[in-house]
């Protein structure tokens, strides 16, 4: 998502966001609707109203969109149901990444799939569909131009292009990047020559088809008129400036980080030329990077004319998705969260009901040797995250007994707190310089046993060495696998088998970190 926004003084901040939500921390109660703790699905329901005209242009943009795809009748199933007012999506959303993106994206997709399939169950006369968003509008071309088939490799896909990413052709230089792993089916996704949002859809159909995911390119007209009125409202009255900087200021003064900075108009202008934003000056507007320019009265017929034509920007998109949607949550990772809390005076202003905001799921992936490697050494998998220095701590007690060390520094204290009772019994003042020492001998004590670790490490260092290379080719220090790595880090696995495994673990109200063993097939 764009997030290019002008910018404010920074302010500081004294708490976070994530832990507060998760524990739901009154002080940040006021910026969402529906909290995390007991979530009363039913309750979001009955909140969301979505007009039937709305149902029934989705379903016909759904239609047309998948024109030609070999849709899965899962899928098919959950498009029709969107006709039927008891229906109701669940969501994420993501940019054009290729091949999959880094994992965490599957793990967004699969968290809606596995949730929209229990609250399938819980409330049976309703249904809950999983809706996958692909960010084809968004036009930051380098930010999804590479992928990573190991923690220290990229790989760069050389072609060139400005606008939204979604309308990019893509050309020869993808099919060498292409990983040898993957089924012929998948490989020929990206064949050149066709949009990368026609790649990207056809992608994901095949990874989650067989799950009844729907998958949505928004950009298109039929949608876009339906958010007209909103688009009106942006261009008049500034409404994403006025309502996202009260809420951000509200934010602070909580002592939470704001994370987006609404512009004067929080719309881009979306045409052959590319995907530019609209600014206004005294005559009008005017498009950035270009030479065109528009009177109020012509830009707000070209809305209505062409309304595909205009762009929400990060402080908006999400209100398109809300109008466009009868969704009842919102999947996403803790920097989506965040800004989505700057974003509940928009939605009151225009009396669009505010979603639940849901974690996504949190993994990091085991290969079987490397899992038995990291238990043999006593090691928990849920560690991985750890630093090296934590790691060899939890480690040492393995080969190094430390109580007799322990009991003789125990012993030191004890000497100094008897020498300080002694001492009162003599002056008033002198304890404190007993006092002083004691301190200092304490840190004396923690700095020689960690020279003794060292001193161990150096007589042993095969396990400390193989606690290294396990870090390293799991989750080395400094990254998260997930953020990191993609689909094509695996070649032992197609990534439908890989897609599959992960489904099987994924709990979409843990909230905590899952450990995955992946299963060779």
């Amino acid at each position: 998502m764009t997030k290019n926004l002008t910018t404010h003084q920074p302010v500081a901040q004294k708490k976070a966001i994530k832990p507060d939500y998760l524990k739901g921390e009154p002080a940040l109660q006021p910026f969402y609707q529906y909290g995390l703790q007991q979530p009363d699905f039913g309750k979001i329901m009955q909140d969301k109203a979505f007009p039937e005209r709305h149902r029934k242009v989705l379903h016909q943009a759904l239609t047309a969109q998948y024109q030609g795809l070999p849709v899965t009748s899962a899928t098919q199933r959950n498009i029709d149901a969107l006709l039927d007012e008891n229906t109701f999506s669940l969501t994420t959303g993501h940019q054009l990444n290729l091949f999959g993106g880094p994992l965490y994206t599957p793990y967004k997709v699969l968290t809606v799939i596995k949730l929209a399939e229990s609250l399938s169950q819980s409330y049976p006369d309703q249904r809950v569909v999983p809706v996958f968003w692909i960010h084809t509008e968004d036009h930051d071309f380098e930010e999804i131009n590479h992928f990573y088939p190991n923690f220290h490799t990229k790989k760069t896909y050389g072609a060139t292009f400005t606008g939204a990413t979604g309308h990019h052709v893509l050309t020869d230089e993808i099919t060498d990047l292409i990983p040898d792993h993957f089924s012929d089916e998948l490989k020929a996704c990206y064949t050149p020559g066709i949009t990368l949002a026609e790649a990207t859809l056809r992608f994901a159909n095949i990874l989650y088809g067989k799950y009844g995911l729907i998958i949505l390119d928004a950009d298109r007209p039929e949608l876009k008129g339906l958010f007209a009125e909103m688009v009106h409202q942006e261009l008049t009255d500034q409404v994403a400036k006025t309502c996202v900087e009260k809420v951000s200021d509200e934010l602070r003064l909580a002592g939470y980080p704001a994370q987006i900075n609404p512009r004067g108009v929080n719309l881009f202008y979306l045409d052959e030329a590319g995907r530019n934003r609209i600014e206004e000056v005294d005559e009008g507007f005017r498009i950035v990077g270009t030479e065109k320019r528009f009177s109020s009265a012509e830009l707000l017929a070209e809305v209505n004319s062409h309304p595909e034509r205009f762009s929400p920007n990060v402080a908006l998109r999400p209100l398109y998705q809300e109008t466009i949607l009868p969704n009842l949550a919102y999947c996403g990772g803790w920097g989506e969260i965040s800004y989505w809390l700057q974003l509940r005076g928009v939605f009151d202003h225009f009396k669009i009901n505010f979603p639940l905001l849901l974690p996504r799921m949190s993994a990091v992936i085991f290969r079987e040797k490397e899992l038995v490697a990291w238990r043999n050494l006593g090691l928990e998998p849920d560690w991985i995250s750890l630093g090296l220095h934590d790691l060899y701590k939890r480690f040492m007690p393995h080969i190094w007994q430390s109580d007799e060390f322990v009991e003789k520094a125990q012993m030191v204290h004890q000497a100094f707190e008897e020498l300080q009772t002694y001492i009162e019994t003599l002056s008033p003042t002198l304890p404190r310089s007993v006092e002083g020492q004691k301190v200092k001998t304490g840190h004396f004590l923690e700095t020689l046993e960690k020279k003794i670790h060292r001193v161990i490490r150096n007589q042993t260092p095969e396990p400390f060495a193989q606690i290294d290379r396990l870090k390293a080719a799991i989750q080395p220090e400094g990254m998260v696998q997930e953020r990191v790595l993609s689909l094509a880090a695996f070649p032992e696995i197609n990534p439908e088998h890989l897609i599959q495994q992960v489904w099987e673990k994924c709990d979409p109200l843990s909230f905590t970190q899952q450990q995955i063993l992946l299963k060779e097939i």
